[in-house]
């Protein structure tokens, strides 16, 4: 079944307390309060008479007192406090004002994960990134570099600093600018969301780099342009190989016909 991740604090010169990692859902107080999504204030008789599992922190409370913390979509937790000496030491003044806070300290919870994951995200994305094979060429909308990862870089023989320098389409060969020009202008007002294409950039030492091209365009929330990313390819070494391979083909083609004739 469904588990809850347990993590809470103990008074300063309160007995030990035998500490745990996970409750289950179905047969535990605080697990009905997650469930239901409803607060509760419950005495050490009513207690005994559902037979719920609290023997697992020790003796059964006098008091106890539980709040779900509930964002607006799901229920992610309960707020828990007990008595083991006071059967009054709660009232429904106190459930009143927890849950009166609880949303806030869901919401705060709710935004900590979020934001954990995102870096996490964040981390494992740039990893990718940094490692891979491929170029990776984050540009803006005025064709002015802002990210790239080292095999790039090494591909077109720029330390990074320079390339944030330099804007993406005077890297292309002259011949091709003029398709990028007309595919990037595509992509920036909506006519598509990505393309792919066969091109070819022009290293610092000048050096010709046939690659595969694949550029997409991040949008905002209104539509407008966030920023463009694109994978670079290095296929200089298959183009060459095909145009040998053509070659080579084409002078066997030519030395069959002057076998014909004779």
């Amino acid at each position: 079944g469904q588990t809850i991740h347990v993590q809470y604090r103990k008074d300063p010169g309160s007995r030990p307390l035998k500490y745990l990692q996970t409750l289950d859902m179905e047969t535990t107080i605080a697990g009905r309060v997650i469930r239901e999504s409803v607060p509760l204030l419950l005495e050490r008789t009513q207690l005994e008479k559902k037979r719920w599992d609290v023997k697992r922190f020790g003796p059964i409370p006098e008091s106890w007192m539980g709040v779900p913390l509930s964002t607006q979509e799901r229920t992610i937790g309960v707020i828990i406090a007990y008595s083991e000496t006071d059967y009054q030491a709660f009232s429904q003044e106190d459930v009143q004002l927890l849950t009166s806070v609880s949303s806030q300290v869901a919401f705060a919870i709710e935004r900590r994960y979020i934001l954990d994951k995102l870096h996490y995200r964040e981390a494992k994305y740039r990893s990718l990134v940094e490692t891979t094979t491929a170029g990776y060429w984050q540009m803006d909308v005025t064709d002015i570099t802002t990210d790239v990862n080292p095999a790039l870089c090494r591909m077109l023989g720029y330390d990074e600093p320079v390339l944030y320098d330099i804007s993406w389409i005077y890297l292309f060969h002259d011949q091709d600018v003029h398709e990028q020009r007309s595919a990037m202008s595509r992509l920036l007002n909506g006519t598509v969301d990505t393309y792919e294409m066969d091109t070819r950039l022009i290293s610092k030492g000048k050096k010709t780099i046939y690659c595969h091209l694949n550029v997409s365009c991040i949008r905002n929330e209104d539509g407008s342009v966030r920023y463009l990313i694109a994978s670079v390819l290095d296929i200089t070494d298959r183009r060459r190989a095909e145009e040998e391979k053509n070659k080579l083909s084409a002078q066997l083609l030519q030395v069959q016909k002057m076998e014909a004739i004779g």
